[in-house]
Parts: C-alpha cells; sequence; structure tokens
C-alpha cells in the first residue's frame, strides 16, 4: 500500500500563498487510485483548484482555510501551473502537469476499472446527473457507480452533510465526486471526507461536461491556457464577473508572492554570507 509520507504528492509549491501538488498527471491517477482504498491515507478532501480558487482564497478567510487544511491541492488551470514553475527554484527537474478537473475524473473512472474502483457521485440537478451516470457506464464498461445525488440548490447546512453522510455510507463507494462549483463544492467534500473517511474531489463542470449538457472546449483550446475564454463566450452572462475580476486578483496576488518570496531569499543569503564574513579571520580563515 501506498505510504503517504513518500507519496508523489509530497512536494509542493505555493502560489499566492496556496500550496499546490508538484506531480505529473499520470503519476497522480496511479497514485490516487491506488491509495483511495488505503485505511492510513484515505478520507482526504481533494480539490482541484484553479486561478479563479486562488483569487477567491485571497478575500474569503473561511475558503482560505479550506485551501490550506487536510487533503491536497492539484493545479486546475495552467496559470497556476505556470506560477509554480516560476516560483520552483530547488527542483528544477521536477515535472509539474496540469490536473485538469475533468480530465482527472475521466482519467479516474477509466483507470479506476482496474482497481474495481466504486464511485458516488454527489452534485448537479437529477436530470443531469441521471445522464451522466447512463453515458458513463456506456462509455466505460464495467464501470462501478456505487450511488448518486442530486441535492436540492441551498446552503450547505447540517441536514445535507448528515443526509450525505448516510447515503454514502450506505453505497461503500472508494471515492465521492462532488460537482457543485467553486467554492461550495470545496467546503462540501472536506467535510464529507471528515464524516465519512472516504476520498472526495470537488470536479466541478465535470458532469455538466459529462452529461454534455454544457458544451467543453475542444482539446486544442483546453491545452492552451485559454479555455477559460472559451467558457466565457458559452457563458458570458454567468462568468464574465469570475474571469474578469477573479484573473486580474489572481494575477495580481501570484505576482506579489512571487516577488515578496524571492526578495525574502536574497534577503537570507545576504544574511548567510555577512554572519559568514564576521566570523572570518583577517586573513580568511574561518575560526573553528
Amino acid at each position: 500500500m501506498p505510504n503517504d509520507s513518500i507519496s508523489p504528492w509530497s512536494e509542493t509549491f505555493s502560489v499566492a500563498g496556496v500550496p499546490f501538488v508538484a506531480s505529473p498527471f499520470a503519476t497522480s491517477i496511479s497514485y490516487f487510485l491506488e491509495s483511495s482504498r488505503d485505511i492510513q491515507v484515505k478520507g482526504r478532501a481533494i480539490r482541484l483548484a484553479n486561478a479563479y480558487s486562488v483569487a477567491s482564497a485571497t478575500k474569503d478567510v473561511a475558503y482560505r482555510r479550506v485551501m490550506l487544511s487536510g487533503g491536497f491541492n492539484l493545479p486546475d488551470g495552467l496559470p497556476v501551473v505556470w506560477y509554480m514553475m516560476r516560483s520552483n527554484r530547488r527542483a528544477p527537474e521536477l515535472v509539474v502537469d496540469r490536473h485538469r478537473g475533468p480530465s482527472f475524473f475521466y482519467e479516474c473512472l477509466d483507470r479506476g476499472r482496474e482497481f474495481g474502483t466504486r464511485h458516488f457521485l454527489l452534485g448537479a440537478t437529477e436530470e443531469t446527473i441521471a445522464l451522466l451516470a447512463d453515458r458513463l457506464k456506456s462509455k466505460y464498461p464495467g464501470l462501478a457507480i456505487s450511488g448518486t445525488w442530486a441535492p436540492p440548490f441551498a446552503p450547505l447546512d447540517d441536514g445535507f452533510f448528515t443526509k450525505a453522510a448516510e447515503l454514502i455510507r450506505a453505497s461503500q463507494p472508494d471515492i465521492v465526486w462532488v460537482a457543485m462549483g467553486t467554492p461550495k463544492q470545496d467546503f462540501a467534500a472536506l467535510r464529507i471526507s471528515t464524516l465519512t473517511g472516504i476520498d472526495s474531489v470537488g470536479v466541478g463542470a465535470a458532469f455538466d461536461f459529462g452529461a454534455g449538457t454544457v458544451a467543453e472546449a475542444p482539446k486544442l483550446i483546453q491545452d492552451s491556457g485559454f479555455e477559460w475564454l472559451y467558457r466565457l463566450c458559452c457563458e458570458p452572462r454567468r462568468l464574465w464577473k469570475r474571469y474578469f475580476f477573479g484573473n486580474v486578483r489572481f494575477l495580481f496576488h501570484a505576482e506579489v508572492a512571487l516577488v515578496r518570496d524571492r526578495i525574502t531569499s536574497l534577503v537570507c543569503k545576504i544574511r548567510t554570507r555577512r554572519g559568514g564574513l564576521r566570523g572570518a579571520n583577517v586573513d580568511g580563515q574561518v575560526p573553528k
């Protein structure tokens, strides 16, 4: 069984104060599926976080606590990956891949069949989740969907978590997929993973994409870093504020944090060198 202390998710880099896992995408899939049944490490909240998530964490104290709490933040969005790579000064050979939410979801469903992984789908509407389940079973023969629940659109409260925990425990899944939008799904996934001891993953629009109710960007656009622009064109009224103000806020805080970290690193190096000079003899020999 995987040992979480030496897992491929142990290396992280910070973007605007939020730690993100630095790992190849394929490695993350294998590790996550293999460890989802490991009683020593399961019960994790997995956040597939993008620039909007980081921007939200800079202004919402409660959400920032979630991002810094137990579990893992995987970089869903190339801007996050770019800033991770810019901040990576200690291990330049390390591969840092984007972990796009829907792609992570699909790959885990596909590869999970090798492990007999059981999945619980939570979120969207009853019509969407029913259509999603049918499409997924057709696309991935042998896929084990242990249960589904499309909760009413309402704030998260004790009643929601009580029912969610009951349904999830009864169906005995290995992974719970939560699609309720950011940041709501991350609050939900964290609490659900704590209550049930089962890995819970927030996957955003993955259910709508998988069900075909919302158009998914072509692969070329997904890989370009401009998927947000494609989605904005598809849903301008709903997303324009999120992307315009969110992207500006992300860039500002990510850049400030990066510059601050580099200045801090430079100051530490200068102090270290000065300390060494003070301890040296006149002839340049450091006393033993």
